[in-house]
């Protein structure tokens, strides 16, 4: 049934008025008289209208007293009998106006004949209430055949032929045959506007409909030409706040969004979610809907500050909303997903805390929403370092998901993927190793080759075979992954991009200098061109790229990079951002490889200072910074002050990546020559020893990613290199949306 309410509710209650006064001046009811069971069915009727069809008791009792005073076959009887199964209908209880109109409608179409207007507006309803109960094929049997009685009564541009036509196509549009609907709601949308004009409620009707079977067929271009129609004819009739125009708004900024025109799309959502918050409040569907949209196209687009902004709006309202709501748990992960991205660690930290405490509070450990919480925990540590407390409560989930939701759901395959990058940054390669196989084998099997999620684990794959020195079936693992690269979608691409840096590296490693060279600066410009100067994966292929350069010994084109790289991260980032104190980092390893101690010296400091203030002075920055700072400090025959360098970078290294780590290996070698350096050579034999000892027994200790540029083959001590693919990890949150109608 066409939900358009033609007539004006102010009209309505003017009549609702003027038969009150009928009714009273006939000194009450007489439910015997049939004029006045008239008088009464119209007052009914127009209060239907004026209430939003809030009672039907009124129309109940006409239409008992009518069957009784009249008969079950008279005329008014059977209209009374209608009018009362269209309130049920109206209020939502299909149910009770099937059971009304299974019999009326024999009887009309007895009395009246089946083509007789209230015979077809009777079998109308019961078809809107079979299509609302699902019972589409009884519904779209009724409804076929009304159309052609409708066509042959009424004529083919009739409004009710219209109607019946766009309710036919709702019905097969419930059915999930858009397809079906599309050719009906054409026909009905044309006749509207040609017969009722733009300004009917019921051409607004079709309008949205056919916006809506064109979401469905996703054709996207076709949906965002016809919602702004839609938006302005629902503005002009009910202004911006009401639900009605709330909702086309909403689903104009979904296709928008799919249509991939992110920014309109965005400022759309984000005039319309406060319109929805104040009118709908914050527990409707529509509030959580409209904002995991919106986040969903700003995480999409990496628009993390204006994500932020988002989630922090909502988090402020935590009090009216409520800690345990979805919409806060989802809001609260949320939070802990942009900062992370952002570099702000520790606040990552602490919300997906909050997201595994309340979570776990609201539908216990085991959850997909409790388990997609402690996997984001274990990231963030991971990013902050915090390797061992990563590996042990990723061990635990990993647990917990093969159990719940089983070895090869893909909320288990992105843990088994997040474990293995915390045992990658404490050299365990050989079981990192284990795990990427177990995830690539997964998501290859489950998403396809083509999939970031595959292409990102091949990735981190080829890492772990990478550290082993696995060279040969790193680079074979590569070149496989990168077939047909060009040909993948964009998100898909970009991941294809960082297949191609790490490749670079590799033949970097294997001492294919030129090829690494040729290939990290190809990668470079194309992700400066689709990702722009200071995304993390063109600021790693920048960086690495200057060690290659560095490796060729031209320095001036290695520290001019690096120097821009500095600038661009500063400029958009901010002076304390990781990324910028990274790139002051490197700035400095290139200065003191060209044996200019003083610079490096400075760059150390200032980047060591910013780590500091991050995060705490066993970051692995701040624990680089140091031990490189040790090497100037030992040339500079400066023992005493290298030692308390090295000692506190060996530390910390023992403690962020385990004894056997290659950091902490190097760390070891710079102690022992600064041993022998002093004239202790026994003392360095010792520290020699012990570092044999724990390569040989440490089997998943790690190899070095770059080798050391010439200009420190004659030095001893071995320099902390700030490579940004390595030991930084950038562990992407692999999410498998569903598809929206």
């Amino acid at each position: 049934m066409d939900n358009s309410e033609t007539e004006n509710e102010g009209q309505w209650g003017a009549a609702v008025d003027m038969l009150s006064k009928t009714i009273q001046n006939r000194n009450g009811i007489d439910w015997n008289d049939p004029d006045t069971l008239a008088i009464v069915h119209d007052f009914a009727w127009a209060f239907g209208h004026a209430s939003g069809w809030q009672d039907s008791k009124a129309m109940s009792r006409v239409a008992e007293s009518r069957q009784r005073v009249l008969g079950a076959k008279h005329p008014d009887t059977l209209m009374s009998v209608c009018c009362l199964a269209e309130i049920h209908w109206r209020q939502g209880k299909s149910a009770t106006a099937v059971d009304i109109l299974l019999d009326a409608i024999e009887t009309m179409k007895e009395v009246f004949g089946r083509q007789d207007p209230t015979t077809i507006r009777a079998t109308g309803i019961l078809a809107a209430a079979y299509s609302h109960l699902e019972e589409y094929e009884k519904a779209v049997q009724l409804q076929t055949a009304l159309v052609e009685d409708a066509a042959t009564v009424f004529g083919p541009q009739h409004p009710a032929t219209l109607a019946a036509m766009h309710n036919l196509a709702l019905t097969y549009l419930r059915q999930q045959r858009p397809e079906k609907a599309r050719d009906l709601v054409a026909t009905a949308l044309h006749g509207r506007k040609q017969v009722l004009g733009l300004s009917d409620p019921s051409t607004l009707d079709s309008i949205e409909m056919m916006c809506q079977i064109h979401t469905a067929l996703q054709q996207w271009k076709d949906a965002t030409e016809l919602y702004p129609q839609a938006l302005e004819l629902a503005t002009a009739r009910f202004g911006d706040n009401h639900p009605r125009t709330i909702h086309i708004a909403t689903n104009l900024a979904f296709g928008l969004q799919m249509n991939s025109k992110y920014l309109p799309s965005r400022d759309l959502y984000q005039k319309t979610l406060p319109m929805i918050v104040q009118t709908l409040g914050w527990s409707d569907p529509l509030t959580s809907q409209s904002y995991n949209e919106l986040a969903s196209l700003l995480h999409t687009t990496e628009n993390y500050p204006d994500a932020e902004k988002l989630h922090r709006w909502v988090f402020d309202a935590r009090d009216a909303i409520g800690a345990a709501h979805p919409l806060m748990l989802t809001c609260v992960a949320n939070l802990g997903f942009v900062c992370h991205f952002q570099g702000k660690y520790e606040e990552a930290e602490a919300f997906y805390r909050k997201a595994v405490e309340g979570n776990q509070g609201a539908h216990g450990s085991k959850s997909i929403d409790t388990i997609n919480s402690m996997r984001s925990l274990m990231t963030v540590l991971t990013s902050r370092g915090k390797s061992k407390a990563a590996e042990k409560m990723g061990w635990q989930v990993l647990q917990t998901s093969d159990d719940f939701l089983g070895s090869e759901h893909l909320v288990t395959l992105d843990i088994a993927s997040g474990l293995s990058s915390a045992l990658r940054s404490q050299g365990q390669f050989h079981d990192a190793e284990e795990l990427s196989r177990r995830a690539l084998t997964g998501y290859g099997k489950i998403l396809g080759k083509d999939d970031p999620a595959t292409l990102s684990t091949a990735y981190d794959l080829a890492t772990a075979l990478h550290y082993q020195g696995k060279h040969e079936a790193a680079e074979s693992l590569l070149h496989e992954m990168l077939e047909d690269g060009e040909q993948r979608s964009d998100e898909a691409y970009k991941t294809t991009l960082r297949l191609s840096h790490k490749l670079g590296l590799v033949l970097l490693s294997r001492r294919k200098y030129e090829e690494s060279e040729t290939l990290l600066r190809q990668t470079m410009e194309k992700q400066d061109s689709l990702l722009g100067p200071v995304h993390p994966h063109t600021l790693a292929s920048t960086h690495d790229l200057s060690i290659v350069l560095s490796t060729r010994e031209k320095y001036s084109e290695a520290q001019g990079l690096e120097e821009d790289l500095l600038k661009a991260c500063g400029e958009h980032l901010g002076s304390q951002h990781y990324e910028t104190l990274r790139s002051m980092q490197s700035l400095a390893d290139l200065h003191q490889i060209q044996g200019d101690d003083t610079l490096a010296q400075h760059l150390y400091k200032k980047a060591m200072d910013g780590y500091s203030k991050q995060s705490n002075d066993k970051d692995l920055g701040v624990l680089m910074c140091v031990n490189n700072l040790g090497n100037i400090l030992r040339r500079q025959g400066k023992y005493d002050e290298a030692e308390e360098n090295y000692i506190f970078t060996l530390n910390g290294y023992e403690q962020r990546l385990g004894k056997s780590h290659s950091f902490t290996l190097d760390c070891l070698s710079n102690l022992a020559n600064l041993e022998r350096d002093r004239g202790k050579h026994k003392d360095a034999e010792e520290l020699g020893m012990i570092q044999f000892e724990r390569r040989q027994n440490g089997s998943h200790a790690g190899k070095r990613l770059a080798l050391i540029p010439p200009g420190l083959e004659n030095v001893t001590e071995t320099t902390s290199l700030n490579t940004r693919s390595g030991i930084w990890p950038w562990v992407m949150n692999k999410q498998h949306d569903d598809s929206r109608l």
